[in-house]
């Protein structure tokens, strides 16, 4: 039985791009395969297996069969196993494209506050549903207040926005101010408008659950300054650039790039 260490090579000519002719693809021979090895950069002593087994079957092939684009059988077996594997990350607050939404609201004292918040979304044709908790300001002025504001964090003020989800508004008072944000009433809730984030969800608190951190949201209006609006009246998100957090690797990336239109695609394969 040869010594030679078949399942080795074969992996490494698929590395190195090695294309496998037909009469070295039925390993004819050991001496024809350690030719065809050193036609493509690689030492064929160094696969010999201590042990004295081979590591190619009886029937002189690996298990699996050949695909397009794959040069030896079993290398074409390790790549499909290693293209099919799914890795398992747990139960996990992870989900793409993740939020960043800016919560306005007005303190006791009539000051406009500000917190960067991840976790929501629609949850109803005019209702938003998002976790607060009920350790921050943001908790105590939605049930003094009931009402709230809805800005996109946008990549033009992303420094703005990752502050205010840094800083405590029960620590830092002023942080609106300090984030370099302005306020503006809005004229349907009794909460602010963030000036410098051009889009924003204007709401009602429909309720707030402390325990469980869930504030569910009435959408009473969806306003837009015109420097985002394309030429159709309605928001261009190129224009806008808002941000989406990637949870796993704690970065803001920028949307905008269309790739299809809703509703329109799948019509294809109807």
């Amino acid at each position: 039985m040869s010594k030679f260490n078949y399942k080795k090579a074969e992996a490494d000519l698929y590395d190195v791009g090695a294309r496998h002719p037909d009469e070295i693809y039925d390993y004819k021979s050991e001496k024809s395969f350690r030719s065809f090895m050193k036609e493509n950069g690689l030492n064929p002593d160094k696969y010999n297996k201590p042990d004295g087994k081979s590591s190619r079957s009886k029937s002189g092939s690996a298990s699996g069969s050949n695909s397009e684009g794959c040069y030896l059988t079993s290398a074409c077996v390790m790549m499909m196993e290693e293209n099919a594997m799914r890795k398992s990350f747990g139960a996990k607050a992870i989900c793409y494209p993740m939020p960043v939404f800016i919560i306005g609201t007005y303190n006791a004292d009539g000051t406009p506050n500000a917190m960067n918040a991840a976790w929501g979304g629609i949850s109803e044709e005019t209702e938003i549903t998002i976790c607060v908790d009920s350790t921050h300001k943001t908790a105590e002025n939605l049930i003094t207040r009931k009402a709230f504001t809805v800005s996109m964090a946008t990549a033009n003020h992303v420094a703005a926005c990752d502050y205010v989800g840094l800083v405590s508004g029960n620590k830092e008072s002023d942080k609106f101010a300090k984030a370099g944000f302005h306020a503006t009433k809005s004229e349907l809730v009794d909460a602010p408008l963030i000036d410098e984030l051009p889009m924003a969800l204007e709401c009602e608190v429909v309720s707030y659950d402390p325990e469980t951190c869930r504030l569910v949201g009435r959408i009473v209006n969806v306003s837009a300054d015109e420097s985002v609006l394309g030429q159709n009246g309605k928001v261009d998100v190129g224009k806008l650039r808002p941000i989406t957090f990637d949870t796993m690797n704690n970065q803001y990336l920028v949307l905008g790039e269309q790739v299809g239109q809703a509703f329109r695609e799948g019509t294809a394969l109807i």
